[in-house]
């Protein structure tokens, strides 16, 4: 997965060029900036980027210039850490196993014109982990490390990054039974090539907006454990996700709108109370109680929606309604199907952990 990365890396950096304008680069001199511009601009040579951050004051800006950096880094202030563009400021350590290349632990940082990876062993091996709120990344790439973003906070935006390569997510939403991740914002991102490309975990009131999902090797969107509610899922693109497009497990009052799905499929298991609406699709699935509102789809009949134990309405430009029932004899079939297919993930994930053991 991470070699087809770099055959990859010039293609994903012209989709990124389209996303956003390259930022410019303040170049490097030997004094410090007047204080109202808040923008440190320093010799780099001997002092590293983690001293930086620990002498910066709050509301800084931190400009790394050009270069393959191995640091490990921790940002406990509000400061805004940016480099000079994606191949150009590279942030590629190897931490402990299922550690992090940066670990944001305080409110209001910002991320920005940067590469990031994580070549440390372990399953759930991170580029950056976000524990605060208030957490801004924009124009990033991350690849060549399991997961690319844990947030296990509230109220961050990811805005404009590449996701390319990530064995196990590109970004993960990380809540808990008993405290929801929420009122976060993924917006104008691509996924490509991973094994998620978004995972939610008890992540409720988010919103997913403009991001494009393609060839992730099980699904574009990929909503496990329970409770991911009341989430927004508009104007996204899933094209060629192996296993789903987007699968909702256990969870209910999600809306998806404007949304384009290519040979792809929604799937909705013990998920009540969902809606699509305006949105391109063909393919949808409905298990084990599941529920779904279908209003104004395009190519969306009751022959391409299979229904077990569950129900749906669609509504169409003239207001017509049409309620299903189930259809045993074929949902039967394709429940065993999506069975198989929503396990590979922990299957995998398995076979990893005794290749670990052994070794």
């Amino acid at each position: 997965m991470r070699k087809k990365t770099h055959r990859s890396l010039l293609t994903t950096i012209v989709l990124i060029s389209i996303l956003t304008v390259a930022p410019v680069a303040i170049a490097a001199s030997s004094t410090i900036s007047a204080s109202e511009d808040k923008t440190q601009e320093i010799h780099y040579e001997n002092i590293s980027i983690q001293e930086r951050i620990n002498n910066a004051e709050p509301g800084d800006t931190l400009q790394i210039p050009s270069g393959t950096y191995t640091e490990i880094l921790t940002i406990n202030k509000p400061l805004h850490i940016t480099g000079d563009g994606l191949t150009q400021t590279i942030l590629s350590p190897a931490s402990s196993p299922n550690g992090y290349a940066i670990q944001i632990t305080a409110e209001g940082v910002i991320l920005s014109n940067l590469e990031i990876m994580n070549h440390a062993e372990g399953l759930y091996t991170t580029g950056v982990k976000i524990s605060a709120k208030n957490t801004t990344i924009e124009h990033c790439m991350f690849h060549d490390t399991p997961i690319g973003i844990a947030i296990w906070s509230g109220q961050n935006t990811i805005s404009q990054c590449v996701f390319q390569g990530c064995d196990d997510e590109g970004i993960v939403l990380l809540g808990t039974s008993a405290i929801a991740c929420t009122n976060n914002t993924i917006t104008s991102c691509i996924f490509s090539e991973n094994c998620d490309g978004i995972e939610l975990q008890y992540a409720s009131h988010n919103q997913i907006n403009a991001c494009d999902f393609n060839k992730n090797t099980h699904a574009g969107i990929d909503a496990i454990e329970s409770n991911n509610n009341y989430n927004i899922i508009s104007n996204c693109i899933f094209t060629d996700n192996q296993a789903f497009g987007l699968y909702l497990a256990r969870s209910s009052q999600n809306r998806i709108t404007h949304c384009s799905f290519t040979n792809d499929a929604l799937t909705l298991i013990h998920a009540a109370q969902n809606t699509l609406e305006n949105t391109q699709i063909k393919n949808i699935y409905l298990l084990d109680d599941s529920s779904l509102r279908i209003d104004h789809c395009i190519e969306t009949t009751p022959d391409n929606i299979i229904a077990e134990q569950s129900t749906y309405e669609i509504l169409t430009h003239n207001q017509e309604e049409f309620l299903a029932g189930e259809n045993p004899s074929i949902a039967r079939y394709h429940q065993i199907l999506l069975y198989i297919l929503s396990h590979l993930k922990t299957i995998k994930t398995f076979f990893e952990q005794l290749t670990q053991e052994r070794m």
